[in-house]
């Protein structure tokens, strides 16, 4: 297998069982903890697609992807907003803050655990949030289509070819 194949053989699965996860979460109703797994789960997502388009980054990858080589969430999506993108490029200046919010615990991360009560004042919910179907269709949106680009990238390393020589679909 190449290094690209060998990179997609841990990326993918992961990304996957982390939808998985996710929607698990969403469906018993542990919203907040859904919603701290998207940030994992989209780093592993842009970084697939960010080793596809650059290929020269899958030393920094073979080598152990360390903290201080490898690129930033944020410089992986600034880096592929300015590959795909046909025409001029918007900016991507804090694209990462409400994934790093809801992950790292800072202040901005109350707003995905509290809920209004019946009498109208919040309250930070410690157990399930089964109130908050706009939260829900939030972190769907957000998990969706990095779950097709995904299976994009797969198809990409394991073309069909490659997949009837491992024994897969046909």
């Amino acid at each position: 297998m190449s290094d690209f194949q060998h990179a997609m053989c841990i990326l993918v699965p992961q990304t996957i069982t982390l939808g998985l996860s996710i929607r698990e979460l969403i469906r018993q109703g542990y919203l907040f903890g859904a919603k701290v797994l998207v940030r994992p789960f989209t780093e592993r997502a842009v970084t697939a697609l960010y080793l596809f388009h650059n290929p020269e980054a899958l030393k920094i990858w073979k080598d152990g992807w360390e903290h201080r080589k490898r690129p930033t969430l944020q410089k992986m999506i600034e880096n592929l907003n300015e590959k795909l993108q046909k025409g001029p490029v918007a900016s991507l200046k804090g694209i990462t803050h409400e994934l790093n919010s809801a992950t790292h615990g800072d202040p901005l991360s109350a707003k995905w655990n509290v809920v209004l009560r019946d009498d109208g004042l919040p309250a930070f919910l410690p157990s399930k949030n089964l109130k908050s179907s706009g939260l829900a269709d939030e972190i769907c949106a957000e998990t969706i289509p990095w779950l097709a680009t995904t299976m994009v990238v797969m198809g990409e390393a394991f073309g069909q070819e490659e997949a009837k020589s491992l024994g897969g679909f046909q």
